[in-house]
C-alpha cells in the first residue's frame, strides 16, 4: 500500500509536474535559483495575503468567497447571474449538501462583455459562459435585469498587473541576494599550478571545513603558493536585504498598509510616517466601495443579504485612522473651548475696564 506521502508527491505531480523531493538539499537550492518557480512561488504568496483584505457575510454556499476574490482581483470584475443547469460537480469550496437546496442558485462568471455598448461606452450586455454545468452555459444577459457585474475597483482593472509587478521585482532580489552570500566564500582564491598543489589546497580546505586545524607545508607544495583576495563591496548583502525590503514596503504601501520606505527608520520621525499614511488608503477604499454597491444590487436583485467589510491588517488600519480622526476632532473641540474661554475673559476685562473708567471720569 503506497504511503501517504508517496501519495501527496504523485498529487503534486500531476497539478504542477514533475519537482525535485522537497526534502532535499539540493532540490531547495534548485528552488532559489530557478527565478520561474521563485517567481510563482512570491505571486502566490502576495495572491494569499490579499486573499484577505475583505470578509464577506452570509454569502451563498454557491458563491464562495475565494472563488469571487480570485476573479475579482485577476480580472477586475465579475458577473454575478442565477443560473438553472446542474454543476457537473461541487469542489472543495462547496457546501454539498447546502448548495443542493438551492433550486436556481447563483454563480461568478467571468465578465465577457458583448458588443453594444451603453452611451457611456461600458457594457449593458454580457455573455456568461462556463463550462463547468450540465449542459455548458453560453447566455447572453443584460446588467442590472438578470445579472450584476461587480468591480474589483473603478476602472476594472484588477491586480493582477501590479502583484506580477512585484513578484518579479522581489524574485530578481532574492536571487541577487543569494549570489552575494554565495560569493562571500570567496574571501580567498587559492591558485593551485601543480597537481599537488591543488591536492594539497584541496585537503587543507577539507580539514578547514570540517573543524580541524590544518596547515599546510610549504615544500609538499613543491613552488611558492599563490593566493588571490577578490575584491567587492563589503555591504553588499545589506545593500540586498534593504532592495529587498524596500519592494516589500513598496507593495504593501500601494495595497493600503503602511511600512516605511526608508532604509534607516529611526531617522523616520513620527510626522513623516503620519504624512504618508495619508496617501496609502483610495486603492482599497476604491475596491471597498466597488464591492459594496456590488454587494448591494445583488441583494436587491436576488434578495440575499450579504455584507462586506474590511479584514485582517486592513480592518485595524481602517480603525486606526478612525480613532486618529476622533482624536483629531477632540483636540479642535478642546482648542475651540479654549478659543471661547479667552474670548469670554477678555469681554469681561472689557467690561470692567469700562466700567473703571466711567467712574474716574464722574
Amino acid at each position: 500500500m503506497p504511503s501517504k506521502s508517496r501519495e501527496i508527491r504523485k498529487l503534486a505531480a500531476s497539478l504542477y509536474g514533475d519537482m525535485p523531493d522537497a526534502g532535499s538539499v539540493d532540490s531547495i537550492l534548485l528552488n532559489a535559483i530557478n527565478k520561474h518557480r521563485r517567481f510563482q512561488q512570491n505571486l502566490f504568496t502576495i495572491l494569499n495575503k490579499t486573499s484577505r483584505m475583505f470578509r464577506y457575510n452570509n454569502l451563498p454556499y454557491t458563491l464562495p468567497a475565494v472563488a469571487l476574490e480570485r476573479m475579482l482581483q485577476w480580472e477586475g470584475a465579475a458577473t454575478i447571474a442565477s443560473v438553472s443547469a446542474t454543476p457537473n460537480g461541487y469542489g472543495i469550496s462547496f457546501d454539498v449538501e447546502i448548495a443542493k437546496q438551492f433550486s436556481a442558485p447563483i454563480y461568478a462568471f467571468s465578465l465577457n462583455m458583448a458588443d453594444a455598448p451603453d452611451p457611456y461606452n461600458e457594457p449593458y450586455k454580457v455573455v456568461i459562459t462556463n463550462p463547468g454545468f450540465k449542459p455548458p452555459i453560453g447566455e447572453e444577459r443584460t446588467i442590472n435585469k438578470d445579472c450584476v457585474v461587480i468591480r474589483n475597483d473603478t476602472y476594472m482593472q484588477g491586480i493582477k498587473s501590479m502583484i506580477e509587478y512585484y513578484a518579479a521585482m522581489l524574485t530578481e532580489g532574492e536571487i541577487s541576494l543569494r549570489s552575494t552570500l554565495v560569493t562571500l566564500r570567496n574571501q580567498v582564491v587559492f591558485i593551485a599550478k601543480t597537481e599537488p598543489q591543488k591536492k594539497n589546497i584541496e585537503a587543507y580546505i577539507r580539514g578547514i571545513e570540517s573543524g580541524e586545524y590544518v596547515s599546510i607545508l610549504a615544500p609538499d607544495l613543491g613552488m611558492p603558493l599563490q593566493i588571490d583576495r577578490p575584491t567587492g563591496s563589503s555591504n553588499a548583502v545589506e545593500l540586498a536585504v534593504n532592495g529587498i525590503q524596500a519592494i516589500r514596503a513598496m507593495l504593501l504601501n500601494e495595497l493600503g498598509i503602511n511600512e516605511s520606505l526608508s532604509l534607516k527608520r529611526e531617522y523616520v520621525s513620527a510626522q513623516e510616517i503620519e504624512t504618508g499614511a495619508d496617501m496609502l488608503m483610495p486603492l482599497i477604499d476604491d475596491m471597498y466601495e466597488c464591492r459594496k454597491r456590488g454587494v448591494e444590487q445583488i441583494n436587491a436583485m436576488f434578495g440575499t443579504n450579504i455584507t462586506v467589510e474590511k479584514d485582517s491588517a486592513w480592518a485595524l488600519k481602517d480603525r486606526s485612522v478612525q480613532l486618529a480622526v476622533e482624536e483629531k476632532e477632540a483636540e479642535v473641540e478642546q482648542l475651540e473651548e479654549g478659543d471661547e474661554d479667552v474670548a469670554l475673559e477678555s469681554n469681561t476685562s472689557e467690561r470692567g475696564t469700562e466700567q473703571s473708567e466711567s467712574v474716574y471720569d464722574d
